[in-house]
């Protein structure tokens, strides 16, 4: 199944089995059907619930808010991530305190689902991976499948949640097919519920000569593909947690892995500094405590500069599959330039 494909067919689960789901979004009805085509044929399956909306992100989210805390439960779209900053306001001042500010007697259970991240040569007010501003919110879950994932249903269990959801989506895996890797190379362990955290070891694991690595959504299948030719060609290993629910990694589970291999890689799309990465770095290192001396801990991440159109900047830009291939065999050992 394509990740596209699952996020339309549980999205029309949901439509079905509960009347108060309502999605709202720029152009989302067909015969547009939204600018990936998540929501194509809904709006003609399920009349008046699949509602196209204002150009106004602020007017989307406050609508959406408002219906969240009268009881409904809608999903709103906003058609690129970038657009998200002028959500802020909302998400910020109102969405995320609505139960405090109430004495928990109202729950905003609104969704928000959004494409993210660059590869599609979309410039620079259309490619930024900008989910790092949002996940230190108290009160908002911040989640993010993977091809690994079954997205459709981590979209259909935000919508079930009471608390507000920020659904990331990567626009460049919408046309690729799922995938779930077991055999050969690696051994699979799903670890938590609704939000799910995806853990690949390569067969054989020994902790002493690998790498630990952490990564989310987009970056994903990427850093699978690499890790898995480097185990091939040079037997490096490597134990992968590819994290669904961004705002809560599986800390235990990973400082054990870290405990073992003394290295800790995280990888991401978004920018580097003051991002994503380093909380999870500084977590990891933090609750180590005795054992932190004998880690290597390494960021690898987007540069910190606007996202070009041109594919060959972009690539610059972003972590491409050559620089996060040299940087993990440079943390492996001495027999690797270090350049």
């Amino acid at each position: 199944m394509l990740f596209l494909d699952s996020l339309n067919q549980y999205l029309s689960r949901a439509l079905s089995v509960d009347n108060n789901v309502i999605l709202l979004g720029e152009d989302i009805e067909d015969p547009y059907s939204g600018a990936f085509k998540v929501t194509k044929g809904l709006s003609s399956k399920f009349p008046g619930r699949v509602r196209n909306m204002p150009i106004s992100e602020q007017a989307i989210c406050g609508i959406g808010a408002g219906m969240a805390v009268g009881g409904l439960k809608p999903v709103i779209e906003i058609m690129f991530g970038d657009f998200l900053s002028l959500c802020f306001d909302q998400i910020l001042n109102h969405i995320s305190k609505f139960p405090w500010m109430f004495n928990n007697k109202v729950n905003c259970p609104l969704v928000i689902r959004t494409p993210m991240g660059g590869r599609r040569g979309y410039g620079p007010t259309h490619s930024q991976s900008i989910e790092k501003h949002f996940i230190g919110i108290p009160g908002i879950k911040v989640v993010s499948p993977s091809l690994y994932h079954n997205p459709g249903k981590m979209l259909l269990d935000a919508i079930r949640d009471l608390s507000p959801v920020l659904f990331i989506e990567t626009k460049r895996l919408y046309a690729s097919q799922l995938v779930d890797k077991e055999g050969i190379v690696w051994d699979r362990q799903v670890i938590g519920g609704v939000y799910p955290t995806i853990r690949y070891a390569t067969d054989g694991f020994n902790g002493a000569s690998g790498i630990t690595i952490v990564v989310y959504g987009g970056m994903a299948d990427i850093v699978v593909n690499i890790c898995e030719g480097l185990f091939m060609d040079e037997e490096l290993h490597f134990d992968i947690f590819i994290v669904g629910d961004l705002t809560s990694p599986p800390y235990d589970n990973i400082l054990s892995s870290v405990r073992n291999t003394g290295r800790l890689c995280v990888i991401e799309e978004g920018g580097r500094r003051l991002g994503w990465g380093a909380e999870v770095v500084s977590s990891v290192l933090e609750l180590s405590k005795g054992a932190r001396k004998n880690i290597v801990a390494k960021r690898i991440a987007a540069r910190d500069l606007p996202i070009p159109a041109n594919p060959l900047l972009e690539n610059q830009v972003l972590p491409s599959k050559e620089y996060i291939a040299k940087e993990l065999k440079t943390m492996l050992g001495e027999g690797y330039d270090r350049s």
